[in-house]
This record gives structure tokens, C-alpha cells and sequence, in this order.
């Protein structure tokens, strides 16, 4: 974790204790007030992918302030010509990027598990936002970002759609290389 983002968590977390407030129940309460949304608030999902989400126990956790539902995805993560799904999955506050690989459930991907308290973000009132969300990185953006952070990109470059996962902290993008997910370090920009 930067520097730049430590100062004003830290700068937070001295202003909540001078005025009384434990910093651990601020991020506890941060945590249990993060918005959840159950799958079924999603429509758009195939409805075997909406009952495996069910049947997980996933909620969907809300990237800050978000005036729609967000971390609902559909693009072509494994190949160019898939429709696969990919959700962040909370599950007794830990969440999972999942990817259903053509819109199925027989073969779904977790990838970086998370404890949610650690996506919280102090707004420097005492309160806090989630700030991790997921949306679709087209090959295009996946090159820009290699070509400024000079990552290894795949052979044959990239051909598909990859996974953009972060928020105001940073970002990683998830990229599926026919072998396994390689996971390159982006920026919050």
C-alpha cells in the first residue's frame, strides 16, 4: 500500500480518536452498513448463474456511493467469441470475483478473495464506503495499460476482454491466458 494512501487513513483514524471513537468499531460498522444486494436484483443474469449465486449465500456489495447496481458483468473473459459472467461475490463478508465461463455454473472461476472490511474507505466524517467494484477491461484498455506500466502482455497480445477489479485505492486487472488468470497491477486513474 502507497504512502499516499496510508496518510489520509491514518490522518482518519487520529481525528476519529481524538474525538472519542474507536477506530476498530468505525470499521466494523463501516462494514456491516456496506449495501448488499441479493442476485435476484439483477435481472439480466442467466438464471442458472442467479440460483448458483443464490445457493452460495453471495450478496453483492455496492462500490461506494453507486447509483445503480454495480460488480454485474458480462463480456469475453475466457475467449473472444464466450458470453461468460463475472460477479463480486460476498460470503460472510469476504468477496470473490466468480466467473462462469459461458454463462454456466459447471465451471466457475474465485479469483482474490477479499475480506470486505479491508475495501472500506474512510470519508474522513466517521464514516466509511466500499471501494472495490468490478467491470469489463476491454483488450484496448488492457493494451493501454500495458504499454504505460510496461507489463508482459500474453503472447498473441490481448485478444479478449480481461476483468478491471479495484476502486479509488488501485486496480488489478484479471486476464484469463488460456492456461490460467494472470492477474497485472493498473493504477486508480
Amino acid at each position: 500500500m502507497s504512502r499516499y494512501i496510508l496518510v489520509p487513513i491514518v490522518i482518519a483514524l487520529v481525528g476519529l480518536s481524538a474525538r472519542g471513537q474507536d477506530p476498530d468499531q468505525i470499521w466494523d460498522k463501516g462494514n456491516e452498513s456496506v449495501r448488499r444486494l441479493p442476485p435476484a436484483v439483477f435481472p439480466e443474469l442467466p438464471e442458472a448463474v442467479a440460483s448458483s449465486l443464490q445457493r452460495r449465500g453471495c450478496t453483492i456489495p455496492q462500490f461506494l456511493n453507486a447509483s445503480h447496481p454495480v460488480s454485474v458483468i458480462r463480456g469475453h473473459f475466457i475467449s473472444a467469441t464466450g458470453n461468460d459472467w463475472a460477479v463480486l461475490c460476498s460470503v460472510r463478508r469476504v468477496s470473490s470475483v466468480l466467473v462462469f465461463r459461458n454463462g454456466g455454473v459447471t465451471a466457475v472461476d474465485a479469483l482474490f478473495p477479499v475480506d470486505d472490511r479491508s475495501s472500506l474507505e474512510g470519508n474522513g466524517d466517521g464514516t466509511t464506503v466500499y471501494d472495490r467494484a468490478i467491470e469489463v477491461a476491454a483488450p484496448r484498455v488492457l493494451q493501454e495499460y500495458a504499454t504505460r506500466h510496461k507489463w508482459r502482455s500474453p503472447s498473441g497480445g490481448f485478444t479478449h476482454d480481461g476483468i478491471e477489479d479495484g476502486g479509488e485505492k488501485g486496480v488489478v486487472f484479471w486476464y484469463w491466458t488460456g492456461i490460467r488468470w494472470e492477474r497485472f497491477i493498473g493504477d486508480d486513474d
